[in-house]
């Protein structure tokens, strides 16, 4: 599951307009998402989560069971408590530092022409990015 995660990176990145490129030799900030995009790119993980759950079999259950392979977050993001929501943020609040450890960083990829304030990240994520 953590493999698949990280596999799911790249994904994540574009679908918010942002790119893996290898870490200069400075010491810059530790690049952080805004407070839209982790929610946005948390409810991309567990939309990710439960697919993977999902084709391994497991189901909807009231308790977890991972012999039974029964699990009681197999729903929707907006079913989730906020403390079961918050793996989802926190793990998507580390990707940068995760990268960093592996000698990567993000950076925002040059979009088109300007934002507009009402564009949402859906909007985004389905418009190619160039680098």
């Amino acid at each position: 599951s953590n493999r698949d995660q990280a596999r799911d990176i790249g994904r994540k990145l574009a679908a918010v307009g942002c790119q893996l490129v290898p870490k200069a030799g400075d010491d810059s900030p530790l690049f952080s998402f805004t407070d839209p995009e982790v929610e946005y790119l948390s409810r991309l993980e567990h939309d990710r989560w439960c697919q993977e759950r999902l084709q391994a079999g497991w189901r909807l259950g009231r308790s977890p069971d991972i012999k039974r392979k029964l699990s009681p977050y197999l729903v929707a993001w907006g079913s989730l408590t906020e403390e079961v929501r918050n793996l989802d943020r926190d793990a998507v609040r580390h990707i940068p530092a995760l990268l960093a450890l592996a000698g990567f960083t993000v950076r925002r990829a040059q979009l088109d022409g300007p934002i507009s304030p009402r564009q949402s990240l859906d909007d985004l994520a389905s418009k190619p990015r160039e680098a």
